[in-house]
């Protein structure tokens, strides 16, 4: 199930296993198959091909993941959360999904400013430059607000008009997740904003 993760970050699709059994009974002595237990990968939006070079880059992304040994609470919440918002039905879902994840990553705790902390720590923990930095802000600000109209059962507002904000909100969070794998410790968040990281 782990290497389900790193196989979904590497995707960027969710990827999981299932267990099947298969009993042909008489019918396996006609060639109809082998009865038995069987192990199989499956992934949303119509599957995904794997090949040696994926499966190698899921391999890395795996032992970044256990780097150090202790895992990390919360980039482990991130994933399995934005895993879930790529397999999710609805919009709602996947907002809801997204907001935990995000949520997570960035380590936003307390009742106030989530949204706008959330935005402005994607923004400067991911953007290159001003426009960059603009971009991912105004998106998670947008994605942050509908995901707040989910959970409290209302209409979406954003995604609405936009049908590319989850996706482009699923994107920025797994930017953020795999960054933080690279990163030996946890960026200091308000540091960051203040300028030093630059």
């Amino acid at each position: 199930e782990r290497f389900c993760h790193a196989m979904s970050l590497q995707a960027d699709n969710h990827v999981d296993w299932f267990v099947q059994w298969r009993d042909y009974g008489d019918l396996g002595t006609f060639g109809f198959g082998q009865s038995g237990v069987n192990f199989t990968f499956r992934s949303g939006l119509g599957g995904t091909k794997f090949t040696q070079e994926h499966l190698e880059a899921a391999r890395q992304i795996h032992h970044a993941r256990h780097a150090g040994g202790k895992p990390r609470e919360n980039l482990e919440l991130a994933m399995r959360r934005w895993i879930r918002s790529k397999r999710s039905g609805t919009d709602l879902d996947k907002l809801i999904e997204l907001r935990i994840a995000l949520e997570a990553l960035y380590e936003i705790g307390g009742l106030n400013e989530k949204g706008f902390r959330i935005a402005t720590y994607a923004a400067w923990h991911l953007g290159k430059d001003f426009e960059e930095r603009r971009e991912y802000r105004e998106t998670l600000r947008k994605v942050y607000d509908d995901s707040s109209r989910a959970v409290h059962g209302g209409k979406l507002k954003h995604a609405a008009k936009n049908q590319e904000l989850v996706s482009g909100g699923q994107d920025i969070c797994r930017k953020g997740i795999l960054k933080r794998l690279e990163e030996p410790e946890k960026p200091k968040w308000e540091e960051l904003i203040l300028g030093p990281g630059l």
